[in-house]
């Protein structure tokens, strides 16, 4: 389910795209993710997202630091890189 585009903080909005981004990389993998697949997820465009992140690879280490991910051996890691 989309997320709705109402005006969040900037720390709301970082959380957002986190969770957002570990259901989009659970669904496609890291490398089946697209930074616009998250965009939309949120509800957001890409511009937006890259105002809080860097790039992907910054919001797949933020998601992993959300699940409470150790590494590789992390049960997130297995879902992602699954795909």
């Amino acid at each position: 389910m989309k997320m709705s585009k109402g005006r969040l903080s900037a720390a709301d909005r970082r959380q957002q795209i986190i969770e957002q981004a570990v259901k989009v990389f659970a669904r496609h993998g890291v490398e089946g993710t697209r930074t616009r697949d998250i965009a939309e997820e949120c509800g957001i465009n890409e511009a937006l997202l890259y105002r809080h992140f860097a790039s992907k690879e910054d919001i797949y280490r933020k998601a992993l630091m959300f699940t409470g991910g150790k590494g590789d051996r992390h049960p997130f890691c297995y879902c992602v890189s699954a795909q």
